[in-house]
């Protein structure tokens, strides 16, 4: 191993000949993330970020800032990199916080990272083994640091361990909680104990609390003391610490729910979430409390959402008491949320709570709106409707769903309404159904009202099961814009009962074959009914050439001169829908910043071929739901109770894991074959220049904007 000193060659924030333009790289897929938690380096480095960049040859570093209950970052190191190196076996892949307070640095010391797609015909003449047998670690150490002794926590004694738990280096504190509870020395309990009374350091009182967990003798007494510590990180892990104990120590409650009002964000967030585990109504009114008071914060209401799911309904009631609460706008979003909440869970007890508590609202339609919105998008969830909610609902509550029903079409009808509230009536007739909202809901598809509400009209459409629906829809195709027809042409798709008056309305040339997408036609081609791949078949002439043929045919758009100003034009015809890049796109497929480093030939392979070679993450699925219809996409969230499929447009939909009937993977890439179709070579030469001019600040998101101190 060798150290890194300022001195060297490689070295801490140096620049290198080569080096002028890696501050715009990207984290690869090779990078390793670290906490700086030692003693070494002054204090303004502790809790920076370390990022191991293996593809670019260096170690990046980021200063992490409080933001409310998390927390965001920046670059610390202004114009250069903490680390880079010319040496291009240079591959630092994870940093790690050492016994002497600097970073040891893993370099896997590799010719070729396999991370980076290299063209076929290059491979060929690599050898992607070379330093397969080889690797360097380094320790990463400010100027002027002098190796101290070899640390021998293994013989220090149980009193000293105690003591170390409040050293200022990570690791002393990490190995002698290790080793305090490995030795499970129950003479170390009354020094903890004394310790967490009288210890200075914070850090060292929260190793304490967790070090007499460990040792099974964690008291009432001692978090009763840490939950009013000083420190809002004690409280915060105290806090956890509780959440198991909260019914065998009443008195913890009482501390918890207290803890709602906590001037830390962080604190109010753990808060927010244990008090999923207190039972009775007090958690409900701490819940409210939080709710109020981060009513702006999106961490928090995450937080407080996860602890409602069973007790939305009361959380919601109680909310809407609050006046204050109601006068922010934000707060609908609560309130939506909420409901939906309540309305997936479709207890009929529960969503009458809801209801009642939206009419008790007095002279606020926006807030019953908000409400009733999520309560349809939940129930929706469930298989059920706001129709169907009537059944069991109070005579004032039925009043106000019939009120809103009608005046949604009194607003979709009034093209002088403001478009957020015509949009906002479009989602409702949505979750409300019947023949007489099919009809108004179809109206909407008309080139003189806005492209976005027809688009949100077809959604609603596709959602609801009348056998007139698909009928209304290809009638209408023919008058709709661009943008329209394909969303159409998605919803008839979706679902099995319409796909075939979809393929017999190309048949008769009242829907144009050659404008079904070649996502959507991929689906139809591989549909598990073979009357509909037959039909598919006919219409489309089956599957594509073989790649390497067309691949070939396509080589000499290298040789091209690109015109990066024409390419800009092909990614927002061609890819702008499932590809994220900068500000624009749709993040469905791999960001295309994260390419930039791949060969011309590799690009091009991969935009031919996108079968070759297909990340897990990006591998399309296809989803039926127990009301027939299909969705395809590319998994981009599960949860215990759900599956989360986002399709090209970067547009979502979420769906409950017990609506599911059929889920299975396509094995390929959600980005389908045929791109030669619409794209010859020079138009590939130009969308090869405008992917390689890319420039990205690492560590940065594509559309994070920093908030201001």
């Amino acid at each position: 191993w060798r150290e890194i000193r300022s001195s060297r060659r490689l070295a801490a924030g140096e620049r290198s000949a080569n080096s002028s333009g890696l501050s715009h790289n990207v984290i690869d897929a090779a990078a390793g993330l670290t906490i700086y938690r030692g003693h070494a380096y002054p204090p303004q480095y502790r809790g920076n970020l370390f990022v191991g960049c293996s593809q670019n040859n260096l170690i990046h570093r980021r200063k992490l800032i409080p933001n409310g209950a998390s927390f965001r970052s920046e670059r610390a190191d202004e114009n250069t990199e903490f680390v880079r190196s010319t040496d291009i076996w240079f591959r630092p892949v994870n940093c790690i916080n050492a016994p002497d307070g600097t970073l040891f640095v893993l370099d896997m010391s590799r010719e070729v990272i396999e991370s980076i797609h290299i063209a076929a015909d290059i491979v060929k003449h690599l050898d992607l083994t070379n330093g397969r047998d080889k690797g360097r670690i380094y320790r990463l150490a400010p100027p002027g640091f002098e190796v101290p002794p070899q640390p021998r926590l293994g013989h220090a004694t149980t009193a000293e361990l105690v003591g170390y738990l409040e050293h200022p280096s990570g690791w002393w504190r990490d190995t002698a909680a290790r080793l305090i509870f490995e030795r499970h020395d129950r003479e170390a309990v009354e020094p903890l104990r004394r310790r967490l009374a009288e210890s200075p350091s914070a850090v060292g009182r929260m190793h304490i609390l967790w070090s007499l967990d460990g040792l099974g003798a964690l008291e009432e007494r001692d978090l009763i003391l840490a939950l009013g510590d000083a420190s809002p990180g004690v409280r915060e892990h105290a806090i956890r610490l509780a959440e198991s104990r909260l019914k065998d120590w009443p008195a913890l409650e009482d501390k918890l729910v207290a803890l709602s009002g906590d001037p830390n964000a962080r604190v109010r967030f753990q808060a927010a979430f244990t008090l999923g585990g207190v039972s009775d109504q007090r958690a409900v009114e701490a819940l409210a409390a939080i709710a109020a008071g981060d009513i702006e914060e999106p961490w928090i209401r995450t937080a407080v959402l996860s602890s409602s799911a069973a007790r939305a309904d009361q959380l919601l009631v109680e909310l809407l008491k609050d006046r204050d609460f109601l006068a922010q706008p934000t707060s609908l979003q609560w309130l939506e949320q909420l409901s939906t909440i309540g309305g997936a869970r479709n207890h009929g007890d529960e969503v009458g709570r809801i209801l009642d508590g939206a009419v008790a609202v007095q002279d606020r339609s926006r807030v019953q709106l908000a409400v009733v919105l999520g309560l349809g998008a939940g129930l929706q969830k469930s298989s059920s409707s706001l129709e169907a909610a009537k059944t069991n609902a109070s005579k004032p509550a039925t009043e106000m769903l019939d009120n809103l029903r009608e005046q949604a079409m009194e607003t979709l009808k009034n093209t002088e309404a403001a478009i957020s509230e015509r949009e906002a009536a479009v989602r409702l007739l949505g979750y409300a159904g019947g023949k007489q909202v099919v009809e108004v809901l179809a109206s909407v598809l008309d080139p003189k009202q806005s492209e976005p509400l027809q688009l949100l009209a077809v959604r609603a459409l596709a959602r609801l099961t009348e056998p007139e629906i698909a009928r209304n829809l290809i009638e209408v195709w023919r008058r709709c814009t661009p943008k329209v027809q394909e969303e159409i042409i998605v919803a008839l798709a979706a679902r099995q009962a319409w796909i075939a008056p979809l393929l017999d309305a190309c048949d008769r040339d009242e829907i144009t074959a050659s404008q079904i997408t070649r996502g959507t036609r991929t689906s139809l081609l591989s549909h598990q009914d073979a009357a509909v791949r037959n039909h598919a078949e006919k219409l489309f002439g089956g599957a594509s050439s073989p790649r390497s043929e067309i691949i070939a045919r396509y080589e000499s758009a290298l040789f091209l001169t690109g015109d990066a100003a024409r390419g800009d034009k092909v990614y927002e015809r061609e890819c702008m829908a499932c590809h994220r890049l900068g500000q624009r796109g749709s993040q469905v497929g791999p960001n295309l910043a994260l390419i930039r480093n791949r060969t011309p030939a590799a690009l091009m392979e991969a935009i031919l071929d996108p079968n070759r070679e297909v990340q897990p993450s990006f591998v399309s699925y296809v989803v039926v739901d127990d009301s027939g219809r299909t969705i395809t996409g590319v998994i981009t969230a599960e949860t215990a109770n759900s599956v989360t499929l986002s399709r090209d447009k970067g547009v979502t939909e979420t769906i409950l894991k017990q609506n599911i009937d059929q889920i299975r993977s396509t094995g390929k890439s959600l980005m389908p074959e045929g791109l030669e179709k619409t794209v010859d070579p020079q138009g590939l030469a130009d969308l090869l220049a405008f992917l390689k001019q890319v420039q990205y600040d690492i560590g940065t998101l594509p559309g994070f904007v920093e908030p201001n101190d």
